[in-house]
């Protein structure tokens, strides 16, 4: 930041930047806020205006991880169905015709 100067005072070396607009600022000019430093209200406001808009989620719970589980471990139970459906039935493949035999398919 050394080569910066601020916005508002050409004759002070910036020591900051914006959080929002980016703008170089010297010490007196900066608003410190929760979320950084800021040029102006108008910025500080924003930008919480934009963070407003995103609510944190929430990590998924037990039952969910659970419920995916069972989901994922049906959708591959049907793929492996259909390759042994396929490849015994259609493509005569002799692994997938003897594991449908003793199957009694």
């Amino acid at each position: 930041m050394a080569s910066s100067v601020c916005i508002n005072h050409t004759d002070r070396t910036a020591t900051a930047r914006c959080h929002t607009c980016h703008k170089p600022l010297c010490a007196d000019c900066a608003l410190k806020g929760e979320a950084g430093t800021f040029c102006s209200v108008n910025c500080q406001d924003n930008y919480e205006k934009f963070m407003g808009q995103y609510e944190v989620r929430r990590r998924p719970g037990f039952f969910t991880k659970l419920k995916n589980l069972i989901v994922t471990l049906f959708a591959l139970g049907l793929v492996a169905a259909l390759v042994l459906f396929v490849g015994g039935k259609i493509m005569h493949w002799g692994w997938c015709m003897d594991l449908l035999k003793r199957l009694g398919l």
